[in-house]
């Protein structure tokens, strides 16, 4: 069954490409039609969702689409939402539907996201099939790209501010009489300081209400560091509030001015080349290179 290549005639021929261009168009749905990566689609998009009466757009075109911009034009989705309007190749390309930046959006979302790794291998293991690539030398190579974020909402992971902040809680509640079967740990979670809360409020002490709210606040704040840590997760140090993701790094225009100083929002980006053709890639949080070559291979 054809998905990508079964299109309307136009009524209009004053819209229609010219020939050269749309040869070059129609080169591209063939492979895509080739590889099988329709058939990824239909099965996410048909038989995993349920769809009532006929789509409004056509997945199949509007995937092309995307993926075309994407190969051969640096651009947003706003950009590709502006070309589906205006340019004669995003039209022939969406057989003249026209759709906005969020509805591109979800679709990249909830049907190319999930199957990103199918889809870029059926494709690639086509063109290198076409080509003849024979799988003999590869190139990896790594760069780190800064991410598009506000640089100065910077957080760093606050262990050493956690840890200082326990053995404060631990000397306290010693002094209390409280969390006795509570085995002490170099983090104190907020569950413990939960129960010391409940065993003071069940006890007829002096400045009852003065030690809730001196606790509360140790809560508070243990809370807000249980937060970051786990944003931050148990291989990095630092996260951005605008792109919790991202992390804080040196980058290469910084080598020798600032070293170690100059932090930026940033992906380590790897690739592993092929005869010119990108056959594997790999975005990490990491800071260094050394423990990426392994899962990209």
């Amino acid at each position: 069954m054809p998905y990508f290549t079964t299109r309307n005639i136009s009524l209009f021929p004053f819209l229609n490409l010219e020939e050269e261009e749309s040869k070059k168009i129609d080169n591209f749905l063939n492979l895509l039609e080739e590889s099988g990566v329709g058939q990824v689609l239909y099965d996410s998009i048909y038989k995993n969702h349920k769809t009532i009466g006929r789509p409004l757009k056509n997945y199949y075109f509007l995937f092309a689409t995307i993926l075309y911009g994407f190969a051969f034009k640096r651009c947003s989705l706003r950009d590709i939402e502006d070309a589906i309007k205006y340019d004669l190749r995003y039209i022939y390309l969406m057989n003249r539907e026209r759709v906005d930046h969020s509805t591109i959006c979800n679709f990249i979302n909830d049907f190319i996201e999930p199957n990103q790794i199918k889809i870029f291998s059926k494709i690639n293991l086509c063109i290198a099939n076409k080509i003849g690539i024979k799988f003999e030398n590869a190139y990896i190579d790594g760069t780190k790209h800064e991410a598009n974020c506000n640089k100065y909402k910077f957080v760093w992971k606050p262990i050493t501010f956690h840890k200082k902040l326990t053995l404060k809680i631990y000397k306290i509640l010693g002094q209390l009489n409280l969390c006795k079967k509570e085995k002490q740990v170099e983090l104190i979670r907020s569950s413990t300081l939960a129960k010391a809360l409940s065993e003071v409020e069940n006890k007829n002490i002096e400045n009852k209400e003065k030690i809730i709210q001196m606790l509360n606040t140790f809560l508070n704040k243990i809370l807000e560091y249980e937060e970051k840590e786990k944003i931050c997760g148990p291989d990095r140090n630092s996260y951005y509030k605008t792109d919790k993701d991202a992390t804080a790094m040196c980058l290469k225009e910084d080598y020798y001015s600032g070293l170690g100083s100059n932090m930026h929002s940033a992906y380590n980006v790897q690739i592993l080349v092929i005869d010119g053709f990108i056959f594997s890639y790999l975005t990490t949080q990491s800071r260094n290179d050394i423990n990426d070559f392994i899962p990209l291979m």
